[in-house]
């Protein structure tokens, strides 16, 4: 069931690095302004599959299945093939799309510590008013008792 899960992850990047690497040069003209498309849907779709995937599996290291599969898949669609055929082209917005779209799974891996707890940690109180239940308080050493 595990190995299944990676797979499907995997899957999920190639999908998601394919989609992106076609979108890397859409743009979005709203009142004279020129908004690129691809860049910021690197970042935002990265970072969410990447906390997704630690928060589906439960392992902080689960970020990197999507993570590799979005990579190899938009370094292949970077390379030139003898017909000069190229998706992820070599201007401002494809270099964007591949630095941003990198450095958001590096987000995602360091942000999944607060989706993913450490195996055998006590969980932290976050809020103010949250409040620890019996089981979740620390043993008390016998000389304090």
């Amino acid at each position: 069931m595990r190995y299944g899960t990676y797979l499907a992850l995997v899957v999920i990047g190639v999908e998601m690095g394919m989609l992106g690497a076609f979108l890397s040069v859409a743009e979005l003209h709203v009142a004279r302004l020129t908004v690129p498309i691809g860049p910021p849907l690197a970042v935002v779709t990265n970072v969410a599959a990447g906390l997704w995937a630690a928060r589906l599996t439960g392992s902080r290291g689960a970020v990197a299945a999507p993570a590799l599969g979005w990579l190899g898949s938009v370094l292949f669609l970077s390379m030139s093939r003898a017909e000069g055929d190229v998706v992820v082209t070599n201007t401002g917005r494809g270099v964007a799309f591949l630095v941003l779209g990198a450095l958001a799974w590096v987000v995602a891996a360091a942000a999944s510590r607060w989706v993913v707890p450490a195996a055998g940690s006590t969980p932290e109180v976050t809020r103010p008013g949250d409040r620890f239940t019996a089981d979740q308080l620390p043993e008390l050493p016998d000389q304090l008792r």
